[in-house]
């Protein structure tokens, strides 16, 4: 048996149907046509009836059917699919002569049932002709197969013959030993009972919005990317990317605390470029957040630091993505590592957090002035002194909205899609489509509450190699969470597409976060996206993201500069001070390394 076709985790079986008997045995063709009962015989393992099935077959036309009404009945010690669509293809198919394989997997009460059509014939691949006697196979009638071994020959058959039915993929998802840590963590967050159903609720939900995303042409759909890393790279030669992050910048000289700045680091590149200085290049920001704050204008509290340390990155992430594709107007697509629209509801001047306003010299130094930002952003609510048009929540909205309408592509790409954001976004616009009733989304809806089913494992699923979901407007920063006087401002943030796409079969996909012009690219930025991530093996990520967040964080070689900026805007500051008992104690402190004798723990 190969690598690639194990049988799912879950107790799985076959049952084999001699076409003939399906068609015409006793009471059958009655059965059949007027109840849509499909025959099974007197074993279906360990099946209870009224089990609750997906089934999945493939029509006439190629088109994989799924019918998610089915149930397993039991009529004096016979047992029966209950399914009209499988009930009306059998008599279409006619299989006389032929044999139907059904493939269960799943618990006593939730179970997978997929259709094939086989030739008697191809039993020859499982096991000689004289062994297959000994188990009846093939059968007269109907027979159970759950000998492990023939279970797993049998699987393998029904993979070569049609993968994409059995969907594997998710399979393989589901049992790759990193998806299997986080699983395991997910599972003991939910109660027990629950949690042995989770992996077989999680498939059939994603093959059934599989079944209605993929070869559609409304959005959203499911498309495939074309794997050639020759024709992406000739595509893109020569043409500027650049990749950002940020992260708190950590002063190595002064151990044990954690002063509020933070440094936001791009790296841009070139591909093709011979010349190293004209392919790549380096662009790092350091911020005191303390420098950036209106000493003029506070709140009545000091700062939640951890708050205003969001709010400082939320805000100078996005202003330096705008700046650089401002000061580099070629550059075809910026790549921000995180959300790009971050939730921006409550970093307000008010209880609890108290978050302080930018001082108006720091913005005039990075292009923002007061009659630009009140032209943007109608409703900035007032204080005793006057409009709060410098405060992180009115500056946030008018950074994003350049962000959002820039002439870039500007994207974020999230490693993982925690949440439920993307599916809920997809169920609603199904059912304004009409695919879906209000009925059904609620009976989903009510599933993926009970099992916690998250976007990261659903799409997991749903997705293969390759393939990305097209993009969708999901519901972030709602008006309901923010302050009355901010309301206006928040209703003006802007809602990005976004898209979720898997670069290989066993990680989990990624979110990708788009502008307005990255919405207009959709197709090449996400075959961009997948090339780039497949260049490490096993990352799964884009590997610029990855550069610029070492860059902008870790490790320690990397951040030598940073922190040598960032120790000598604390110095500085010192200096101005003109304290001269002040200068001395921060110089010794810079002097000393973090694993000086100073700083060693006292042995007892």
């Amino acid at each position: 048996m190969t690598k690639d076709a194990e049988p799912p985790m879950d107790d799985h079986f076959f049952v084999l149907a001699n076409g003939a008997w399906l068609l015409r045995g006793a009471t059958h063709p009655q059965r059949l046509k007027a109840q849509n009962l499909c025959p099974l015989g007197k074993k279906v393992g360990h099946l209870s009836p009224g089990c609750t099935l997906l089934v999945k077959f493939r029509d006439e036309a190629g088109e994989i059917v799924a019918d998610d009404s089915a149930h397993l009945e039991e009529i004096a010690g016979s047992h029966y699919v209950k399914s009209e669509h499988l009930a009306t293809w059998l008599q279409r198919v006619e299989p006389s002569g032929r044999l139907v394989v059904y493939f269960f997997e799943g618990t006593k009460d939730d179970a997978r049932c997929v259709v094939l059509i086989w030739d008697p014939s191809l039993l020859g691949a499982v096991e000689d002709e004289n062994r297959l006697g000994s188990f009846d196979l093939p059968p007269r009638d109907a027979g159970l197969v759950d000998t492990e071994y023939l279970v797993a020959s049998m699987y393998d058959l029904a993979m070569e013959s049609d993968p994409s039915l059995l969907a594997a993929h998710a399979d393989r998802f589901l049992e790759a030993p990193n998806i299997i840590a986080a699983l395991f963590s997910h599972l003991m967050s939910i109660r027990t009972d629950d949690s042995i159903a989770f992996p077989i609720k999680v498939k059939k939900i994603a093959e059934q919005l599989r079944t209605e995303l993929e070869g559609r042409r409304d959005e959203p759909r499911i498309e495939h990317i074309r794997k050639s890393h020759i024709d992406l790279w000739a595509e893109v030669q020569g043409r500027r990317f650049s990749f950002l992050d940020a992260g708190a910048a950590r002063i190595g000289s002064l151990p044990g605390l954690s002063p509020m700045a933070l440094r936001v680091g791009v790296y841009s590149v070139r591909p093709g470029v011979e010349a190293e200085r004209e392919r790549e290049s380096w662009a790092m920001t350091p911020f005191v957040v303390a420098d950036l704050l209106d000493r003029d204008r506070r709140p009545a509290e000091p700062a939640e630091p951890k708050r205003l340390q969001e709010a400082a990155r939320y805000t100078l992430e996005a202003l330096t993505a705008l700046r650089h594709v401002r000061q580099e107007p070629d550059t075809a697509a910026l790549l921000v590592h995180g959300p790009l629209v971050n939730q921006f509801t409550q970093y307000d001047e008010d209880d609890p957090w108290y978050i302080p306003f930018l001082a108006p010299k720091f913005l005039s130094s990075v292009g923002i002035n007061r009659g630009e930002v009140e032209d943007a952003i109608a409703g900035v609510p007032s204080d005793a002194v006057g409009p709060m048009w410098n405060q992180f929540m009115a500056i946030y909205a008018y950074v994003m909205l350049a962000v959002h309408k820039s002439a870039t592509p500007i994207l974020g790409v999230v490693e993982r899609p925690t949440g439920r954001a993307v599916t809920s976004a997809v169920l609603k616009k199904l059912e304004s489509q009409g695919a879906y009733t209000p009925e059904y989304t609620r009976k989903v809806k009510q599933i993926l509450d009970k099992y916690e089913i998250t976007d990261d494992f659903l799409f997991g699923c749903m997705l293969r190699e390759g393939e990305y979901l097209t993009p969708i407007a999901i519901g972030k920063n709602q008006v309901n969470k923010a302050r009355p006087r901010w309301v206006p401002v928040v209703r003006q943030l802007p809602q990005p597409g976004v898209m979720l796409l898997k670069s290989e079969e066993t990680n989990f996909p990624f979110r990708v976060e788009l502008n307005e012009a990255a919405m207009l690219r959709t197709s090449s930025i996400a075959s961009f996206l997948y090339h780039t991530a497949r260049l490490l093996p096993r990352y799964a990520f884009p590997v610029g993201l990855d550069i610029a967040d070492k860059y902008a964080k870790i490790p320690d070689w990397l951040s030598r500069g940073a922190s040598a900026e960032i120790s000598a805007a604390v110095l500085r500051r010192a200096m101005k001070t003109g304290d001269e008992h002040l200068l001395t104690q921060l110089r010794l402190f810079l002097a000393r390394g973090p694993r000086d004798f100073f700083f060693r723990p006292t042995a007892t």
